[in-house]
């Protein structure tokens, strides 16, 4: 990490100077643009120098925990950057070991003293969106009813990290891809999609991820409860996983009445399903067990909703 005072020019503008070592880095002359993007806590910049066709930012991740050096590679990914140069970071790290193995096409192409330099080799003529979205669904739903089935068992669901990882694989993907078609509407034409099918994909890809957190949270949940009540809870979410799937079908169909029956369907069983959990069985025992599984199985129907809802901006207008 190195430190640069902020100056103030011409009373209204403030610059700071960059490191030569690094403009040379990411070969950076003067008169050529670069784009900052602040990160969540608008503490940081990330600097992207272009470098011809190819997006390429470098990070200072020395000071940082392990969980922020992830977000940070997972940002720049999503956001379209083709090469990442990382600094202070170990090659065995482990925040860089999951970010390879959860972010597809991300490989590590060079080592040096100062850095390591991971490039992404992906692009929306070599895979398919709906192929990733079909399969993400499919990981997401069986993480779920995995969990959801082992409510009526007394240790909690022993989840996969391969499977987590998969859908977080497959959906960064299409959000990656969604935004670099977004950049281009030519690059949308080549590929036959337009700009509402790329942002209908991603906001699938966004929700399945949600789904897929959601899932995580109820497996987290302490086991001690009554058979009563983890069988009411199981009944709930075997329903809000039905949810989840009927909001995918009718995304992907072609039928347009079909899709639009389908939604409406989703959407009207997402509040069916609410209202059941206000008006609870007197057999159930334990409201604050309950409460906390609730929650997250409700989140989980609500992204079907969501689904749901950009599957009807797809049907064509009569």
């Amino acid at each position: 990490m190195e430190r640069r005072t902020v100056m103030l020019t011409g009373g209204t503008t403030y610059t700071v100077a960059l490191p030569r070592e690094w403009t040379e880095s990411a070969r950076v002359d003067p008169g050529n643009e670069v784009e900052l993007h602040p990160c969540h806590d608008w503490r940081s910049l990330c600097i992207d120098a272009s470098n011809g066709s190819r997006r390429t930012v470098t990070l200072g991740l020395g000071d940082v925990d392990d969980d922020d050096r992830q977000r940070r590679i997972l940002r720049c990914y999503v956001a379209g950057f083709d090469c990442l140069r990382l600094r202070g970071i170990d090659s065995d790290s482990h925040a860089l070991t999951r970010s390879l193995s959860r972010l597809r096409g991300l490989t590590r192409s060079e080592n040096s003293a100062d850095d390591i330099t991971l490039t992404v080799d992906l692009d929306p003529g070599s895979v398919s969106l709906e192929r990733l979205l079909i399969h993400a669904r499919s990981s997401v739903t069986s993480l779920f009813d995995d969990v959801v089935a082992s409510l009526t068992t007394p240790s909690a669901a022993d989840l996969d990290p391969t499977q987590v990882d998969e859908i977080d694989r497959d959906c960064l993907a299409v959000s990656r891809l969604c935004r670099q078609l977004l950049r281009s509407p030519a690059l949308c034409c080549e590929y036959d999609l337009s700009l509402s099918d790329c942002l209908d994909y991603y906001t699938v890809a966004e929700e399945l991820r949600n789904a897929k957190q959601h899932a995580t949270q109820l497996a987290a949940l302490d086991r001690q409860h009554e058979w009563s009540d983890a069988e009411w809870l199981a009944a709930l979410g075997s329903d809000a996983s039905e949810l989840v799937l009927k909001a995918t079908d009718s995304f992907f169909m072609r039928d347009w009445r079909r899709t639009a029956d389908l939604a409406a369907e989703v959407r009207q069983s997402t509040t069916e399903l609410t209202k059941r959990t206000r008006h609870r069985p007197d057999s159930l025992t334990d409201d604050e067990w309950i409460g906390k599984a609730v929650a997250p199985i409700l989140r989980y129907a609500e992204c079907g909703r969501e689904i749901s809802e950009a599957a009807t901006k797809r049907v064509p207008e009569r």
